[in-house]
């Protein structure tokens, strides 16, 4: 049960990355830009209690507290590929998910937060100074 309770939640955190991405170049406040998705439709539980953690990595500050590591993201949706191949079931948004989180992870983000994939989505790519996706 527990991979099934984490599979929207991991997704959910690519999708706000990609969300953000595209949605970077509006200059919108780090804390505004959280609290709008949050009050969404497409808000998320996750997203609503880490809004505030979520808008402070936006703003460049990678010192947040994790509780569930990236490393254990990319294992779950590893877990979850193969009990669903066990299955006979297709999971292709986990199967991207899992691309996207072991991407993270080779880049070095494995130690911090789950919802820090959102932020290594966000600044992928970025060509400006000090925003890398270096850790």
């Amino acid at each position: 049960m527990k991979l099934a309770i984490n599979l929207p939640m991991l997704v959910s955190w690519q999708a706000f990355g990609e969300a953000f991405a595209i949605s970077r170049h509006l200059g919108i406040d780090p804390a505004r830009l959280v609290d709008i998705f949050s009050d969404s439709g497409g808000g998320t539980n996750a997203l609503k209690g880490r809004a505030a953690v979520v808008a402070q990595m936006l703003r460049g500050d990678d010192t947040v507290p994790g509780t569930y590591d990236l490393a254990s993201c990319r294992k779950d949706l590893a877990t979850m590929l193969a009990e669903a191949k066990t299955r006979g079931v297709e999971l292709p948004l986990v199967e991207r998910a899992f691309a996207c989180f072991d991407e993270s992870n080779k880049e070095g983000w494995g130690a911090r937060d789950s919802s820090s994939q959102a932020i290594y989505w966000t600044r992928r790519g970025m060509k400006s100074p000090g925003r890398s996706t270096a850790p």
